[in-house]
Order: C-alpha cells, then sequence, then structure tokens
C-alpha cells in the first residue's frame, strides 16, 4: 500500500514539475531545481534521437524552401528581361533574320528554367560567402552572365535532343531517330551561336546591372540585419 502511494506521489509530482517547467518556459523563467525531473520527462516523451531527425529535418526543409524561393526569384528575374527585350524588339525594328527572330521569341522559356537552376543551386551557397556589398553585386552580376550564357545552350540541347524527344513521344523507336543524326547536331550548333548573338547580348545588357543590384541589396540587408 505504501508503495502505490510512493509511486503515485512521484508520478504526480514529476507532472507537476513538467507543467511548471512548461509554464516557466512560456514566460521566459526556469527553475534550476526542476531541471533533472523535467529533462527526464522530456527524454521519455522526446528521445535524443528523434530530436536530432526533427532538427534535421526542420534545417533541410528551411533550407530547401531557401533555395526554391532564390530559384524562382532568378527565374522571373530572367522571364521579365527576356519578355522585355521581346517588347523592345517590337516597338524598335531590329534587323533579324528568320532564324533569330524564331529562337529569340523561343528564348524566354530557357531563359526561365536557366535562372531558376542557377538561382536554386548556386545563388544562396554563393552569396553565403561573401561578406560586402561590392562583392554580393560582383556575384550578381555574374549570375546574370551565367544566365545569359546558359541560355544558347539550352537552345542547343533542345535541338540536339529533340528528334530522340520526338521518337518517344510518337513511339517510332530510337533507331528512326538516330538515323537522322548527325544533321541535328549542326542545326544545334548553330542554333546556339544564333541566339549567343541575337539574344545574349541585349538581354545581358539588362540582365547584368539588375544582377548586380541583386546581390549588392541582399548583402547589404545582410549586414544590416548582422547575421
Amino acid at each position: 500500500m505504501t508503495h502505490r502511494y510512493r509511486s503515485g506521489c512521484t508520478l504526480e509530482c514529476d507532472s507537476a514539475a513538467l507543467l511548471k517547467s512548461l509554464r516557466a518556459d512560456r514566460i521566459g523563467v526556469r527553475d534550476t531545481e526542476d531541471t533533472p525531473v523535467t529533462d527526464r520527462l522530456r527524454s521519455v516523451i522526446f528521445p535524443r534521437s528523434v530530436q536530432g531527425r526533427m532538427v534535421t529535418w526542420q534545417q533541410r526543409s528551411v533550407t530547401w524552401w531557401q533555395d526554391m524561393g532564390a530559384g524562382v526569384v532568378t527565374a522571373a528575374a530572367a522571364l521579365a528581361a527576356s519578355l522585355l527585350y521581346l517588347l523592345v524588339a517590337m516597338v524598335i525594328p531590329l534587323r533579324l533574320s528568320p532564324d533569330a527572330q524564331y529562337w529569340v521569341g523561343h528564348a524566354p522559356q530557357f531563359a526561365f528554367v536557366a535562372g531558376f537552376v542557377l538561382g536554386a543551386i548556386v545563388w544562396r551557397r554563393v552569396m553565403s560567402r561573401v561578406s560586402t556589398p561590392e562583392q554580393g553585386a560582383f556575384v550578381g552580376s555574374a549570375m546574370a552572365l551565367g544566365i545569359v550564357a546558359l541560355v544558347p545552350i539550352l537552345a542547343g540541347v533542345y535541338v540536339l535532343l529533340f528528334p530522340l524527344l520526338l521518337s518517344i513521344v510518337t513511339g517510332q523507336g530510337l533507331h528512326y531517330a538516330i538515323q537522322l543524326y548527325p544533321e541535328p547536331l549542326w542545326t544545334a550548333v548553330d542554333v546556339t551561336r544564333t541566339v549567343a548573338t541575337a539574344w545574349s547580348p541585349l538581354v545581358g545588357a539588362l540582365l547584368v546591372p539588375l544582377g548586380a543590384v541583386a546581390g549588392w541589396a541582399s548583402q547589404r540587408r545582410r549586414r544590416l540585419s548582422g547575421h
């Protein structure tokens, strides 16, 4: 009877200590006398291995969302610059060949992909290693140059792989597409050169200053926030 009474009393005391600790945490006060009891109860409810996995998962989730956010912002900036170039081309007639006009009109989709890839993979990792707004501006302009250089490559790769993709979609078999090569290779080289000369210079003139300003502002905000 005495053993049951002591067990019940111990459980009630431990529960009361946990509730007291939780209330103290809520108002910012901790009672050091209750620390062993509350720590023991917390370790029973949330084992350290589970707590470690939860913290790791939260950190990875935050990092993933930050990368995706950087990719979306960079892709939107690249797409906006490309669409602005199309608007300027419609207002101010440019002497472009029909092939150049065609690929300039299709370049925004490649710009979006290039901006998203570089923004999600490179932006946060590189920006975390610079410490001044000037370095941030340099990184932002370099990122813009990377987008401008990647878009012609993506267009050429698309042309190079298009016969294979078409054969898979239509179910004709890869042997039919392979017979077309190496002609798609030379076409891909021409498309890459066309986009690099008709699209990249003017879009780069818009995107590089924008990237520099974005990089400078990012590092400026980081310095002011103290991170």
